[in-house]
């Protein structure tokens, strides 16, 4: 039985009280096929939890993997191109591919407080804090744009 079928019948027993024994009776057996159902539910949000942990042991993993592999890549660039500046070699030509070197810029920064200012940018992000919003709620100040709302949190031990 599914759950909404279970609170369906809950409801149409609630309304149907003509004759209080069949309506006990009545009560225990949703309540227990509920209790089943929650049993099988917890079971599974419980198997959803292992399945999420294990996911996120996998992602550690391979981004382990992939970093090794990013240092090992970069490793082999930079042996290649001390390898072509040893030889005085611009560019190598393979059945797979070519590989050439080429001049790039880069700005080094030795002491960003020596930097003079029409350098500089400032950075400002604007938040709302919550958790001032909510102190000031609660001790009775009326905040405009915000409330407290009152939720319903399923917890599983």
């Amino acid at each position: 039985m599914k759950l909404y079928e279970i609170v369906e019948l809950f409801e149409e027993n609630e309304q149907d009280k003509t004759d209080e024994q069949m309506y006990q009776d009545q009560k225990e057996s949703i309540i227990f096929e509920l209790k089943e159902k929650i049993t099988n539910v917890i079971a599974n949000i419980q198997n959803m939890k292992g399945d999420i942990e294990k996911i996120n042991n996998e992602v550690e993993r391979l981004q382990g993997l992939k970093k090794r592999a990013d240092k090992k890549l970069n490793s082999i660039n930079n042996y290649i191109l001390w390898a072509m500046q040893e030889i005085g070699k611009k560019k190598i030509d393979t059945h797979l591919g070519s590989i050439s070197l080429r001049k790039s810029e880069q700005v080094i920064i030795d002491d960003e407080t020596k930097i003079p200012a029409k350098f500089t940018t400032i950075k400002q992000t604007e938040q709302v804090n919550k958790t001032d919003i909510k102190k000031a709620l609660k001790a009775g100040e009326k905040v405009e744009g915000a409330y407290i709302k009152i939720n319903q949190n399923l917890q599983i031990k």
